[in-house]
């Protein structure tokens, strides 16, 4: 039978070595391939590495979920692919974890590596924020030893918030167990008026913990613009949104 013969309905087919087969509506092709049976992947010992990594991905998913869970006052859109972007994170900062090998690796042991809170703090958690945000950044201080996010109105650039109505702050203290899962928060939240911008602060409640814990203060910025935002689409809004923190 020749390449001509096949019909769309019957992908995905294999002809002279290719593989045809559909993907976002469009036929696609690639070299075939010899897959590991579903056996292999259980049993075989040359799969061995690849159930390790499954393990531990397993394991990323799940605490990158409960992490999501603790920032989750601070986001007022739904961001798309927000999860894969925490769990990339953390598949990198796992691997600080010196102490085990794949597949046993543990968050709660890489904490204890210093180049875990370098690239914690390193890591933006609004990559797609729009240019408003350098607007008011002049104008924001946060004080991990006070414990405080001021805002000084004199140093904001109206100019380039012409387009919004308020801004509107979420601020919060974050204290997350990676060896548990579980977290404590407490969040503030305030609206201004974008020609009535005022300084406030937040004043942590909390004791600092002992390790394993996390410990960081954590705020959103987010420009309520002069239309209905609420119609668009969250990828459209997404550059609203500004996220930072600081750990403690």
């Amino acid at each position: 039978m020749s390449f001509h013969h096949f019909k769309p309905y019957q992908l995905p087919f294999t002809y002279q070595g290719y593989e045809f087969y559909k993907a976002d509506g469009k036929v696609c092709f690639r070299r075939e391939f010899q897959r590991p049976s579903r056996d292999d992947l259980k049993y075989n010992k040359a799969f061995a590495n690849v159930r390790k990594s499954n393990t531990e991905f397993t394991y990323i998913v799940e605490i990158s979920k409960d992490f999501r869970l603790a920032l989750a006052h601070l986001f007022r859109i739904s961001i798309p692919y927000f999860h894969s972007y925490i769990q990339q994170l953390f598949v990198k900062l796992n691997q600080f974890d010196l102490k085990h090998d794949l597949g046993h690796k543990r968050l709660d042991e890489a904490l204890k590596h210093p180049e875990f809170y370098k690239f914690f703090r390193e890591f933006n958690f609004s990559p797609n924020v729009g240019s408003w945000i350098e607007a008011l950044q002049s104008g924001l201080r946060l004080n991990p030893s006070h414990g405080c996010l001021e805002l000084l109105p004199k140093q904001v650039n109206y100019d380039f918030l012409f387009e919004y109505i308020r801004i509107d702050f979420v601020i919060g203290e974050v204290i997350f167990d990676f060896k548990t899962h579980s977290f404590t928060t407490n969040f503030i939240q305030r609206s201004l008026a974008i020609h009535d911008l005022e300084g406030f602060t937040f004043h942590p409640q909390f004791k600092t913990p002992e390790t394993p814990k996390l410990h960081f203060l954590v705020y959103s910025v987010f420009a309520v613009p002069d239309y209905d935002y609420t119609r668009k689409r969250s990828k459209q809004v997404e550059p609203l949104l500004h996220v930072d923190l600081i750990v403690l």
